[in-house]
């Protein structure tokens, strides 16, 4: 049987205070959009005669409303290379009205500080790379200061082509070390994008189109466990030998299977440098037309998958394979 070691939520009472906060900011933006819409109908007559100052008193009240609301919510933080683990971000976001944070751009940019809360939700979105977190993922959070941490409730939310392995304990192991407690771990089976070993390949139509037809229904389970701040890891997918497929495969996967060097383009490639414009780590310059790759390199196949004329190739490994993009971000 699957155990996880998950620490329970310390403080039902303020689980129920923030159930009427997450209703109060689900209704009162709506509320507040009607009104205005209403208002502005019988404004109209009124710009003409008076100007433009009432009618811009309104708008600009509610505007300031919402960014009251908006500084009160939480975080999302989420990590994606071929949309997957972006719609389930948004997908969260649509729920909870939370913000979401790009990983790989704040990383980058070095905003990694965040000014928390009370009762905030924290939330990690991304991918399964080798029945794990992917590096970067691991690096945020290393990286990362959540100030004014009080034991929020924090979950993931991982997509993964079959299983994640013992993803999740990987990621309360990690969380633990940063003195942060994981409540919470879901994952969704999405269609899988995985294509540089011989046997790895993007699923079928038939296959991908039944995962993506599914998707939404555990997404929205999963939204609606995390709205009303429940411990749950009922929705995670570790698959047969989890131990195993982490510790062991996973282990040299990151290892030996990690190299940006084996990346190269056939002569389809025409220089239009969208491979350049996804990667999420901007690892990609082109010189002298063509794409060259550099060190810091997530293994997304962002770059892979997006390649209009799929002239992209890894090694000998990717000739005559598939490529998949989410069709359902937003």
């Amino acid at each position: 049987m699957h155990v996880i070691h998950i620490q329970r939520y310390k403080n039902p009472r303020i689980t129920l205070r923030s159930d009427y906060r997450d209703l109060i900011l689900s209704v009162v933006p709506f509320c507040l959009n009607g009104l205005t819409l209403l208002l502005s109908k019988t404004l109209i007559d009124m710009q003409k005669k008076q100007g433009y100052f009432l009618y811009g008193l309104i708008f600009s009240v509610k505007i300031d409303y919402l960014c009251i609301l908006k500084a009160y919510i939480t975080m999302i933080f989420w990590f994606s290379g071929t949309g997957n683990s972006l719609w389930l971000a948004q997908c969260l976001q649509a729920a909870t009205s939370e913000a979401t944070h790009d990983i790989s751009k704040d990383l980058l940019n070095g905003n990694t500080s965040y000014n928390l809360k009370d009762n905030e939700r924290i939330g990690f979105v991304f991918p399964v790379y080798g029945w794990n977190m992917p590096d970067i993922v691991k690096r945020f959070i290393c990286h990362m200061e959540l100030k004014n941490y009080r034991e929020n409730y924090t979950y993931i939310a991982c997509t993964c082509g079959d299983d994640m392995g013992k993803t999740e304990t990987e990621v309360e192991k990690l969380l633990h070390s940063r003195g942060w407690t994981l409540h919470s771990a879901f994952a969704v089976q999405m269609p899988n994008t995985y294509v540089c070993l011989p046997g790895f390949n993007v699923d079928s139509k038939t296959v991908e189109e039944a995962k993506l037809a599914l998707a939404p229904q555990t997404a929205k389970r999963i939204c609606d466990i995390v709205l009303h701040r429940r411990v749950s890891n009922l929705l995670t997918i570790p698959g047969k030998m989890a131990w195993a497929k982490t510790h062991i495969l996973g282990s040299f996967f990151r290892k030996f299977l990690m190299d940006s060097r084996k990346f190269h383009v056939t002569d389809k490639c025409i220089g239009c440098g969208k491979c350049s414009i996804v990667c999420p780590l901007a690892n990609i310059q082109l010189t002298a037309g063509h794409p060259a790759w550099g060190t810091n390199c997530a293994m997304c196949l962002s770059c892979y998958h997006h390649c209009p004329l799929h002239a992209i190739e890894y090694g000998s490994q990717t000739k005559s394979k598939g490529q998949y993009i989410n069709p359902l971000i937003i």
